[in-house]
């Protein structure tokens, strides 16, 4: 009855959120999902008990390579939302189908469950610096995210977004990501997977930070699209770079690529492109600017490329040394009389020459912000702290300043606590179902008897 409170409580306030829970389903471990009766029972058990790391609190002693590490919550704050958070503590199997995340408040009022959830959170939020970031997606980002995720490896284990597809029983489910992430959270977790879920579950693609961009704008489809680089037209003759700074722009734009004939003029006009780089790696980077006539390249304010004056279609390279970020890039450019032509291209240590336009990522824009700040109360801070650890979070979960003593709950009868079929208020639920039970019990009479 109380799980059905929680539940109903649970629907009421996510309705609010703008965004529903799905149902309910057993945790999913694909590599398990597919083999199923296939592996000998009480292997499928070992197996499972480390993907739920059952021995954290169980036997935390034990020294086991194979076993799955949670998340790491350090900065989880400025990683997640705030209301997915709390509705994920609250209900995770309600909210995330076929987690792994067990549910500590299955059997406690829903108003109680709510309160502790949210000061667990006031805990982790004040261990984090700041909101997740939002940003636009880039033009053409959802076509290229989706080439990509059908090509990279993600088919391997999550389901097809095609409007046409089946949902796999094998599939590791990804929740609802449009009310977890923002692009900024969700392109950083996919660039480096293993810096907040270290046991490589989830593997590093080694994806460039645009092409995890790419990958976050197509499975977040509800971000508005955007240009990444902002172009102004100026008009007027000149034989050398004018001083845009103290002119008037006829004309602005966001524009996905830098061209000489953004507006379509011929002749006599100047043109600004303002935009941010995204570096992944320290080094040395040469850029070529190629323009007719007169051309400016600077990055962070520096001139990097000085190729000024009246000239054909020529082409001056230059190299910098850059620190991994992101960089402001601007380059300035004036035609005067025939041809007008500008690119920039650039080649980094690997020496494959690529556009611009390759580095080129979306500033993030506070105006899309949705994301309110959490008002910090000491009070709750201190009461999550202690319920992070009084709930067993901090037996699966790392957070900064947070180390306690690890103590072992003995393992009960295998067919009470987590693998009862009516889970006490005293254990938590895992949602298991019949095959997975079974062979956790196999598992633990198993391991009982070759310690006795």
């Amino acid at each position: 009855m109380q799980q059905k409170r929680v539940i109903a409580a649970l629907a009421v306030g996510i309705v609010i959120w703008g965004w529903l829970p799905t149902g309910v389903a057993h945790p999913i471990v694909g590599s398990l999902e597919r083999l199923g009766s296939q592996v000998p029972t009480e292997q499928f058990g070992q197996a499972l008990m480390n993907e739920l790391q059952c021995r954290n609190c169980h036997n935390p002693q034990a020294d086991s390579e194979l076993q799955k590490t949670a998340p790491i919550l350090t900065n989880v704050g400025s990683r997640i939302k705030a209301d997915y958070f709390r509705a994920f503590v609250t209900a995770p199997h309600q909210v995330k189908p076929g987690t792994t995340m067990p549910s500590v408040f299955h059997d406690m009022d829903p108003k109680q469950a709510e309160q502790e959830a949210t000061a667990i959170w006031q805990f982790l939020k004040s261990k984090s610096l700041d909101p997740p970031a939002v940003a636009y997606a880039r033009i053409g980002s959802k076509e290229r995210g989706q080439l990509l995720y059908e090509s990279v490896g993600c088919l391997a284990c999550h389901d097809s977004k095609a409007a046409e597809a089946q949902p796999l029983a094998d599939s590791v489910p990804h929740g609802n990501l449009m009310a977890k992430y923002t692009l900024p959270t969700l392109t950083e977790f996919l660039r480096d997977p293993h810096a907040v879920r270290t046991s490589g579950r989830m593997p590093n693609l080694n994806l460039s930070t645009n092409e995890a961009a790419d990958i976050a704008s197509y499975l977040l489809a509800e971000v508005p699209e955007q240009a990444g680089i902002a172009v102004k037209l100026y008009q007027g003759s000149w034989q050398a770079l004018p001083d845009f700074d103290s002119l008037e722009p006829a004309d602005t734009k966001g524009v996905d690529a830098i061209s000489a004939t953004p507006f379509g003029n011929r002749d006599n006009f100047g043109l600004r492109f303002d935009c941010t780089i995204q570096i992944d790696n320290a080094g040395d980077y040469t850029f070529y600017l190629h323009s007719d006539d007169g051309s400016r390249l600077l990055i962070d304010g520096d001139v990097v490329i000085d190729h000024d004056g009246v000239h054909g279609g020529t082409e001056k390279p230059s190299k910098v040394n850059l620190a991994a970020g992101r960089h402001s890039l601007r380059i300035d450019f004036f035609e005067a009389q025939g041809g007008e032509e500008l690119r920039v291209t650039y080649t980094a240590a690997d020496g494959q020459r690529l556009p611009i336009e390759s580095l080129v990522v979306n500033s993030v824009d506070n105006e899309l912000q949705a994301e309110p700040e959490t008002e910090l109360d000491a009070n709750l801070i201190q009461a999550g702290q202690q319920l992070f650890v009084q709930r067993g979070c901090v037996a699966c979960h790392q957070v900064d300043g947070v180390q306690v003593e690890a103590k072992g709950v003995p393992y009960e009868n295998v067919n009470r606590g987590c693998l009862s079929e009516t889970v006490s208020d005293s254990a938590v639920d895992f949602q298991l179902n019949d095959l997975q039970r079974t062979a956790l019990q196999a598992a633990l009479q198993a391991e009982s008897t070759s310690t006795t």
